[in-house]
């Protein structure tokens, strides 16, 4: 198997070693805790908290995998900017991946004994560990997946003017009845494309998250303001849980719109609510509309939003 065959597929070669890489490690260590990203997420494209033990190792430990689509020369030798980006990024991912215990460096082809050698010894100075998945990895955690070989490197690939052919054969029996105009959404199909895990029945969910963010941002703005510790501590308590819990919908609302349906479904399977009551937030709610406080307003949304 050749992982440079990426570039030949429709998008960015880096793009789809990407989305190789997350499909692997979602199918074969998804179970063993959850698999996280956000957009532009700092040293790795995604990483792992390990809840379950299993060949990742013991409950605690944090894997990130980085993917750099580093075609390399006829020594296979690694340049020196190369370098530098594989040392920032282990150093970004120490720094804003909170644990991290094992990184891992994705190469679409193996580099030379020296370079593998450095790539082993960049963790132990910083405490973690550090992998290279090249393409034998790949091939070797391919192995009981053949849809994604398949999907990725085989017949069942996709090119735009094959899925545009596919499409006209499809659509052939019924066009001259299809006039567009005429076509409305309604909830009926609305609930149909949430159930089919359709690209765009992520767009309201995306809409929600962000609403409870701007509230959640809005009273964090205004923890300065609070003068009861007490109130202060509750506050923070609240923003840490709904911080916790934006996270966790957008990495589901990221992953259905960029067509990763599967992973968006064990996300929302291992989703869980935010802590704080409803209770809870209405008795800290009084609390801040009898010190006065503009935040209350913000507050008080927040127990009238759907998703909460």
């Amino acid at each position: 198997m050749e992982l440079t065959d990426l570039a030949r597929l429709p998008g960015a070669a880096d793009k789809n070693f990407e989305a190789l890489t997350r499909a692997i490690v979602s199918r074969r260590y998804g179970r063993l805790g959850t698999l996280r990203e956000r957009r532009n997420q700092p040293g790795v494209e995604f990483y792992l908290h390990v809840e379950h033990p299993g060949v990742l190792g013991d409950p605690g430990r944090v894997w990130g995998w980085s993917c750099k689509w580093f075609i390399l020369g006829k020594d296979n030798e690694l340049t020196s900017a190369q370098r530098s980006q594989i040392e920032d990024s282990v150093a970004k991912a120490i720094k804003y991946v909170a644990g991290l215990t094992d990184f891992v460096l994705c190469l679409p082809q193996r580099p030379a004994k020296k370079d593998e050698e450095w790539i082993h010894g960049l963790g132990p100075a910083n405490g973690i560990s550090t992998k290279l998945w090249a393409a034998e990895n790949f091939d070797a955690e391919l192995s009981g997946y053949d849809e994604l070989r398949s999907t990725f490197f085989g017949e069942l690939v996709l090119s735009p003017d094959t899925l545009a052919r596919a499409h006209e054969r499809s659509v052939a029996p019924v066009k001259a009845r299809w006039v567009p105009p005429l076509h409305t959404a309604n909830h009926v199909e609305r609930r149909i494309d949430r159930a089919l895990l359709r690209s765009t029945s992520f767009d309201w969910l995306a809409e929600h998250t962000d609403l409870i963010a701007g509230r959640s941002g809005a009273l964090q703005d205004a923890l300065a303001d609070i003068d009861d510790d007490a109130t202060r501590t509750a506050a923070e308590e609240i923003i840490a849980d709904l911080e916790r819990f934006v996270g966790e919908l957008r990495a589901i609302a990221d992953a259905g719109r960029d067509l990763r349906p599967i992973e968006a479904r064990e996300r929302a399977d291992d989703l869980q609510p935010p802590t704080t009551s409803p209770r809870k937030l209405r008795a800290f709610v009084l609390k801040l509309r009898k010190q006065r406080l503009p935040v209350a307003l913000a507050a008080t949304g927040l127990g009238a939003m759907p998703l909460f």
